[in-house]
């Protein structure tokens, strides 16, 4: 639809301003014009319909005309039921000198007459806005737009008003789509990125880049966004300041505006994005389905942000390595649950991209590691990523504590990450957190000093391999930490079998009581009597044939042999 002020008008409204005169327009015109396309630009240099085409006129009423700002005025028609019947494609607003001052081109609409019980009429309300300046103040009017007829502006602020809070129970204070409206410094200027984002329920977009100039550093980028009248519409407004804070604040028209950093400028090399973003980059619905997406893989595979949720991994057909999305503000706060299937021996590997770090055994290395590995069908890793490179474990299959031994009731390993207790040599940079915790146990030793330590670990190669703990067939004990039990010990040395110091004494003939003699006291005669040391009770051992008792080459006690196990992540 066309709308424009003709040049007529706009004559008029020169010869008003020169004469200090007021400009009062006192009708709307409808007519019907043969031909007319509403989409065309209105021809502001055309008179007046002819009178054949002129299908109604309305005088306006003093009290529905209004000012919207000082620069806006709106006139308004309200014909009846009573009135009919006539069709109409132009609009137009004529001055009380008859000059026609605005025109509008609409599609051709009926205005119908009641007739009971023959035809239903219809109501007709037309509003006429124009804008230029000063026209509040050469049209007099002083009647505010929103106080005509039936008040709808408290009922459409109202509406938007839903409509912010309901946008904001979604999107949160602050929500960017992806790099949308994020500061960069390209060469030695600044720009925003195109793009979508929410502010307080705010739906704010941009086509092209925008240019901005910071005023001094250090300082922080804001977006100051609100919905503001313009014309007969309120639409979303904003713009870049900058400084240290900037606080939600009400204008003098009344109008709310709202305050988001989007970027701190520590000097004029430096940029950090504060933005707070989702990958959003197409319907919501579908941004929300991905969350609780199921991926199968069985192949190497570089996740996205479409892979959210939960992720099966199946490396029975040889070793695998799959990559986590980039932890970047552009992927945000994201879930990933990855998951083993198998129960092959193949390594698989979940890996970070680039700089990323996995939050894991931080204890050994505050920095986390580039990747983990999963071990046995049903390990899982439940990661976070926080959107500035690092992915945070939430949760996992088995958290016990590295490096512990454990025993178990199947010969079978566990899902988990557990390896034998056999003293196997491994590769530092497959297992680097577990590296770290055998130089951080303080049970460490080089391969040439391992005999007597073989509970410890070992500095392998002295290069590329380590040696972990060898537990097979051993009784284990607890160091004895200066309880002084077991003197001179060190966490993870081993020790032979061996009898407490004790005495024997052997039964003679001369301390028998009775019954034939095991040994002769011609043979031990420095045993006599054959009694313990100020003790009246004499032996009594008798000989019953043959020796009895259980022999073997160490010294034990009763047992039960479990597979022992370590836990290697």
């Amino acid at each position: 639809m066309g709308a424009s002020i003709t040049l007529a008008g706009e004559s008029l409204i020169a010869q008003k301003l020169a004469a200090l005169q007021g400009l009062e327009v006192r009708r709307f015109i409808f007519a019907k014009v043969p031909g007319l396309d509403p989409n065309s630009p209105v021809n502001r240099s055309a008179p007046k319909p002819a009178a054949a085409q002129i299908v109604y006129v309305h005088e306006i009423p003093g009290d529905h005309a209004g000012y919207v700002n000082p620069n806006q005025v709106v006139y308004s028609a309200q014909i009846g039921s009573d009135v009919g019947d006539w069709d109409f494609n132009w609009i137009g607003l004529e001055s009380a000198e008859g000059i026609l001052f605005a025109v509008a081109y609409v599609p051709l609409q009926q205005k119908r007459r009641n007739i009971p019980p023959l035809q239903i009429g219809n109501n007709l309300t037309r509003n006429f806005l124009v804008a230029f300046d000063g026209a509040q103040a050469i049209t007099g009017i002083t009647i505010d737009a929103k106080t005509w007829q039936h008040d709808f502006t408290v009922r459409l602020a109202g509406i938007d008003e839903r409509e912010r809070m309901s946008n904001r129970d979604v999107f949160g204070r602050a929500c960017f789509f992806g790099t949308s409206l994020q500061l960069e410094k390209v060469g030695a200027t600044y720009q925003l990125k195109p793009g979508t984002g929410y502010l307080e329920g705010i739906r704010i977009e941009r086509s092209s880049v925008l240019a901005v100039v910071p005023p001094a550093f250090p300082t922080t980028a804001w977006l100051d966004v609100c919905l503001q009248r313009e014309l007969n519409d309120v639409v979303a407004s904003w713009k870049v300041v900058f400084g240290p804070d900037k606080a939600d604040y009400t204008d003098s028209a009344g109008v709310r505006h709202y305050c988001v950093a989007i970027a701190d400028l520590p000097n004029s090399n430096t940029v950090t994005d504060r933005r707070p973003v989702e990958p959003i980059g197409g319907p919501l619905v579908k941004h929300f389905a991905i969350r609780n997406v199921v991926t199968s893989l069985a192949a190497d595979t570089t996740l996205t942000g479409l892979n959210r949720g939960l992720v099966l991994i199946d490396a029975a057909a040889s070793n695998r390595t799959v990559t986590l999305p980039v932890a970047d503000a552009a992927l945000g706060v994201m879930d990933i649950l990855v998951r083993r299937v198998d129960n092959a021996g193949n390594r698989l590997v979940i890996a970070a991209q680039g700089t990323d770090k996995i939050k894991f055994h931080t204890h050994l290395n505050a920095a986390g590691y580039s990747f983990f590995v999963l071990m046995g069908a049903g390990d899982f890793w439940h990661l976070r990523s926080d959107g500035a490179g690092s992915w945070w474990p939430i949760a996992r299959h088995d958290n016990t504590p590295l490096g512990r031994p454990v025993f178990e009731t199947t010969t079978l390993f566990n899902p988990g990450g557990y390896g034998p207790l056999n003293g196997r040599e491994l590769v530092r940079a497959e297992w680097p957190w577990l590296w770290d915790h055998a130089q951080q146990s303080g049970m460490l030793t080089t391969e040439a000093a391992r005999i007597g330590k073989e509970g410890g670990w070992t500095s392998g190669t002295g290069a590329l391999t380590f040696r972990g703990p060898e537990g097979r067939g051993e009784f284990l004990r607890v160091l004895d930490e200066s309880r002084a039990v077991d003197l001179n010990r060190v966490a993870g040395s081993s020790q032979g079998s061996a009898l407490q110091h004790h005495q024997h004494y052997l039964p003679t003939s001369a301390g028998a009581d009775g019954g034939t003699a095991l040994i002769l006291d011609t043979a031990w005669a420095f045993a006599l009597p054959n009694k313990w040391a100020n003790d009246t009770i004499p032996a009594q051992t008798f000989f019953d044939g043959y020796p009895s008792g259980t022999f073997a080459t160490e010294t034990r006690p009763r047992n039960i042999a479990y597979p022992g196990r370590i836990k290697l992540i």
